[in-house]
């Protein structure tokens, strides 16, 4: 029977972390928690390991994780995921920097696998025991089977005394099917029972032995079914591609409505300003005003009597005849 291939996601940034965790060492020797995956799985039987990594760390990365540390009793093959490594058509948005996650970087490992494979992350600790239940899940499924595993592990074996912790928790009907994986935060450890806080209130999440099993998980699939997996990817791709894209345009149809109330609102100031402006002009045409002036140099008596002088509203501004009055 064909070995099954390992699968390991190391492709993460440590943004939280602060460094590349996966490369990090914390066993007795310095052993990286890569060091017992591989481990584990070569004695559960796999016969290739596909690590997922980027340019940016690969030479370090190839450095320490190659077929000579393992003793060459396992192929090894690297595969890069990039921000933009997109499906023909996309590009990446303005401003990303982050990995696209999970699904694409198994849609980059889709040229390097051609048998059954299992996908893990590189800075996850699985214990041998899940490696031994992934192998003979697809030792027993057979070439043609379109069923997939996942390793889950009990509650109570995955919280810890020295604070909460963040799980997927996984429900299966009575078949062991999976039906939905629902992500709580905020899981902590009490005497009693195990809570998880959701909106400042505690909410118990089952015993210690609860049966209800969490992510971290492993998913173990058929070779065959890899292009099921890549249109999988590319559907969630298109629909976060499509939601950026939804939102661009609601932010420019946005944009646009303010450019057109504020057009309009001008357009209006302008129209009630032009018909002030007319309406005072018809109420001031055919007027007659009188309008009171000195004029020193012309004299129409004797004495320095101021004059008035008189005006018509429709030769103000003509070369007007004007009629001065003496006062007696």
């Amino acid at each position: 029977m064909v070995k099954p291939t390992l699968l390991v996601l190391a492709a993460g940034m440590g943004s939280r972390y602060g460094s590349l965790k996966q490369m990090d060492g914390v066993g007795p020797n310095g052993e990286a928690i890569i060091d017992y995956s591989v481990y584990d799985a070569i004695r559960a039987g796999f016969g290739k390991v596909v690590f997922v990594i980027r340019h940016s760390f690969a030479e370090d990365f190839i450095s320490v994780f190659n077929a000579e540390r393992f003793g060459g009793r396992i192929e090894v093959e690297y595969v890069y995921q990039e921000l933009d490594y997109l499906p023909e058509g996309f590009t990446v948005p303005e401003g990303r920097e982050k990995p696209w996650g999970t699904n694409h970087a198994v849609m980059m490992a889709a040229e390097a696998i051609n048998t059954p494979f299992a996908v893990i992350n590189a800075d996850d600790f699985y214990g041998r025991d899940a490696f031994f239940k992934a192998a003979e899940f697809i030792r027993n499924a057979g070439e043609n089977s379109t069923n997939y595993c996942m390793v889950g592990y009990r509650l109570g074996n995955t919280v810890t005394e020295h604070g909460s912790v963040s799980r997927g928790v996984c429900v299966t009907d009575e078949n062991s099917f999976l039906t939905c994986i629902t992500e709580r935060t905020r899981i902590e450890q009490h005497p009693e029972a195990i809570y998880y806080t959701e909106d400042g209130a505690h909410i118990t999440c089952g015993s210690h032995d609860f049966s209800v099993m969490l992510g971290d998980t492993m998913i173990n699939t058929q070779p065959q079914k890899m292009p099921f997996l890549l249109k999988a990817a590319l559907v969630l791709l298109y629909v976060a591609l499509g939601l950026l894209v939804l939102r661009f345009v609601w932010l420019v149809m946005r944009q646009m409505v303010i450019i057109e109330n504020r057009r309009r609102i001008r357009k209006r100031r302008r129209e009630r300003m032009l018909a002030r402006m007319q309406n005072s002009q018809q109420q001031n045409s055919g007027e007659e005003r009188t309008y009171t002036a000195h004029h020193p140099q012309k004299k129409a008596v004797k004495n320095d009597t101021p004059q008035k002088v008189k005006y018509t509203a429709d030769n103000r501004n003509s070369s007007a005849k004007r009629t001065y009055r003496s006062k007696k």
